[in-house]
């Protein structure tokens, strides 16, 4: 458990020190997410209204 603390503090102390050394790159990636999701949601309505006109 407490081994498991540890990693995990270190694990978040390693992200906000990638986050400050690559801030841009870190943008990147969640402009990258967001832009996935946002992809698939569009892709799911238009999937959704074929159906619907199929029927």
């Amino acid at each position: 458990m407490i081994v498991a603390i540890r990693s995990l503090t270190r694990a978040r102390s390693a992200a906000a020190q990638f986050a400050n050394a690559h801030p841009l790159i870190v943008a990147a990636l969640f402009l990258t997410i967001a832009i996935g999701l946002t992809g698939l949601a569009v892709l799911g309505a238009i999937s959704l209204v074929k159906m619907l006109i199929a029927i």
